[in-house]
C-alpha cells in the first residue's frame, strides 16, 4: 500500500485539433479486465505509467471488486465524471518524499507543428473520509507532450518542461475541469499527466 497523502483522480475528456480528439479511450471505459487491487493501471487500455517499476496508478471501476471497485477506495470516495471507470494517481508524496506516478497515452495521431491544439481534463481529489489516504491538494500539475514517451526508472520526478502547469493548489471534493491551449512546436506523439521536476 502506497504511503502518501496526496492523490488527484484524472479523467481527460478532449485534445482536439482540427475537430478530433487525439486522447485514445478519453473516459478510461475501454479495459482488459476489472480492476481487484490498486496499482492495475495496465488493465485500461491505451494508458501507461511511463514504464515506471514501482510507480502504479490505480484504475478504478463501478463494475469492479475489491480495492479497485467505486465510489468508496482507499483515497476517497468519488463518483466518475462520466460513465463508470475513472484513473487513481499519485501526483507527489508527502513533503520529504520526491514519490511521483504519472499516466502517459500516445496519441492516435500525431500534432501537426504550428497548429493550435485545445486540452481539457476533470480531476478531484473526492470526498475524504475518516480512513482514507487523501486530502491535501497539489501544485504544479503539469501536462507534458512529447515526440517519444517519457520514462520513469522508478518513482523519481520526470524532468521534462510541461506544456501546462498550475501553480495554484488544486484541491476540489467536486469534478474541476482544467483546460489550456497550446500551438505544436513540433510532431508531438505522447501526453503525459503529473508533477515534473524537483
Amino acid at each position: 500500500m502506497k504511503t502518501t497523502l496526496l492523490i488527484l483522480v484524472a479523467i481527460f475528456s478532449t485534445l482536439i485539433g482540427f475537430g478530433q480528439n487525439l486522447i485514445p479511450n478519453p473516459s478510461f471505459e475501454l479495459y482488459s479486465a476489472l480492476p481487484n487491487d490498486l496499482g492495475q493501471f495496465a488493465l485500461c487500455d491505451q494508458w501507461t505509467n511511463c514504464s515506471s517499476s514501482d510507480s502504479d496508478p490505480d484504475f478504478y471501476h463501478t463494475n469492479a471488486s475489491l480495492l479497485g471497485d467505486l465510489p468508496i477506495t482507499s483515497v476517497a470516495e468519488v463518483f466518475p465524471y462520466s460513465g463508470n471507470a475513472l484513473m487513481g494517481f499519485v501526483a507527489a508524496g508527502k513533503n520529504g518524499s520526491n514519490y511521483r506516478e504519472y499516466l502517459s497515452v500516445k496519441l492516435s495521431s500525431p500534432t501537426i507543428p504550428g497548429s493550435k491544439y485545445n486540452v481539457s481534463f476533470n480531476i478531484t481529489n473526492g470526498e475524504v473520509y475518516n480512513y482514507s489516504l487523501s486530502g491535501l491538494g497539489v501544485s504544479q500539475l503539469g501536462v507534458c507532450l512529447s515526440n517519444t514517451q517519457l520514462t520513469q526508472t522508478s518513482n523519481e520526478p520526470i524532468s521534462a518542461t510541461p506544456y501546462f502547469e498550475s501553480f495554484e493548489v488544486i484541491y476540489d471534493k467536486g469534478w474541476e475541469k482544467v483546460s489550456f491551449s497550446f500551438i505544436a512546436n513540433s510532431s508531438l506523439e505522447w501526453l503525459t499527466l503529473g508533477v515534473f521536476n524537483d
